[in-house]
């Protein structure tokens, strides 16, 4: 009987024309989560005569090309028998998958479209595919908060503010609501890092001005958070309301403010009262003389 069949298989396949496999997927835009994976599934297609020819088994790798390597793009094969074919057929179909695992540094929000090679054969995958935004950014001070001014700080306090983006693409870190309760601040503002360039980390010096009157302490607010700017849909993360306080542990007079006390007016009678006394006493002495 398997003779019989294999006989039936062989007379049926010989008389078909032989055919390269064949590669069919779902041409949908894809975007991987940057910290998984994603699966694309590939339809092969084998002619019965070319498993034949094969010796009764086939053999089909199925690859990608035009990918950067931090894709991580997998491999497959597809493999036939020639048993697969019966009732006698032309071709017979297999899926198998391809495994795309991002890197770790994988950059985000960049499309590419790629070609799966099955078999040596070619077939354009248009999507496009696009590894999803990681966000990420740190920042670190040189200066400890809440701070206490002093003379030495002559009215002015300056400090660097270190920025780290470890997010795996274009991304703005920002400053929004800046508010100062009393001075004023400078050197701190939105800032853009070109991630795919190695622009991940910069410093930005703050400066706090103290305010020409007496003043007991300064309050700085503000909204700190990150976003893309390659994507549509970039809402903000990494999102913190910060405070630095700074307190007034000056004792010098600010220039063009009210001193802080002042010396105190000597004991004893008003100048007029004074003048009328010493007067009096002349006249009695006069008198006595």
């Amino acid at each position: 009987m398997k003779r019989t069949l294999l006989g039936l298989l062989t007379f049926a396949l010989l008389a078909a024309p032989g055919a390269a496999a064949q590669a069919t997927f779902a041409d949908e835009p894809i975007t991987i989560d940057p910290a998984g994976s994603h699966d694309l599934t590939v339809t092969v297609t084998a002619a019965c005569a070319d498993i034949l020819s094969g010796g009764g088994s086939l053999s089909v790798d199925v690859s990608t090309s035009g990918l950067p390597d931090w894709f991580g793009a997998g491999t497959a094969t597809a493999e036939f028998a020639i048993t697969d074919c019966a009732p006698p057929e032309a071709t017979v179909s297999k899926d198998v998958t391809i495994t795309f695992t991002p890197t770790a540094d994988a950059l985000g929000l960049d499309p590419y479209p790629f070609e799966v090679v099955a078999g040596g054969e070619s077939f354009p995958f248009t999507g496009p595919i696009q590894v999803g935004y990681a966000d990420g950014h740190t920042m670190s001070m040189t200066m400890d908060f809440p701070y206490t001014l002093t003379d030495a700080d002559e009215g002015t306090l300056t400090w660097d503010i270190t920025i780290d983006v470890t997010a795996n693409s274009q991304t703005m870190v920002m400053f929004q609501n800046l508010q100062t309760s009393v001075g004023t601040l400078s050197g701190v503002n939105h800032q853009i890092f070109d991630v795919e360039t190695g622009d991940t980390t910069r410093t930005i010096t703050a400066t706090f001005q103290a305010p020409d009157f007496e003043w007991e302490e300064a309050t700085i607010k503000f909204w700190n958070y990150s976003h893309c700017l390659k994507g549509t849909d970039c809402p903000p993360t990494n999102s913190q309301n910060m405070t630095w306080v700074i307190t007034n542990g000056a004792t010098s007079t600010p220039a063009g403010g009210e001193t802080d006390g002042g010396e105190e007016e000597s004991p004893g009678l008003p100048l007029v009262g004074l003048l009328v006394a010493v007067g009096a006493a002349v006249v009695v002495a006069r008198r006595r003389a």
